[in-house]
């Protein structure tokens, strides 16, 4: 008798800290100002943290970590940006407690977060060679 499959989940996983460390390192290149939704950058970030997703185990369509939910995760770090802030602004507030993490744990020390990136960057490499590098 066949395995039945097992039910998709309707909402994306969690972020993980290796998702959001990349995130951040994007965040951080740009200054707090992530480029428009279609830029080449953008759509790579979104791909490079999509295979990274899926060689952690997780599950999804094309859609799990697209630019709408990598752009909004970028406005999340917002919201801990004391530039952001100076100018009376907020971010985005739904975010997790995951977020002020990293950002607590890497935003004064931006070395140590473009290390932990591109170690993060290699290790997907290594599996999947699509990944872009983080270039932009």
């Amino acid at each position: 008798m066949p395995t039945p499959a097992l039910p998709i989940p309707r909402r994306n996983p969690k972020w993980e800290p290796e998702e959001l460390i990349l995130a951040l390192d994007a965040y951080m290149r740009w200054d707090g100002n992530p480029p428009n939704k279609q830029s080449q950058c953008l759509e790579s970030l979104s791909a490079d943290i999509g295979a990274l997703r899926r060689n952690l185990g997780g599950f999804g369509d094309a859609k799990l970590r697209n630019v709408n939910g990598v752009y909004m995760k970028l406005m999340n770090f917002r919201r801990f940006d004391p530039r952001f802030q100076s100018e009376g602004k907020v971010g985005l507030t739904r975010g997790n407690r995951l977020e002020e993490a990293v950002w607590d744990e890497f935003y004064s020390d931006r070395t140590r977060l473009a290390k932990a990136a591109e170690d993060i960057r290699v290790g997907v490499r290594n599996r999947t060679p699509a990944i872009s590098g983080g270039g932009c």
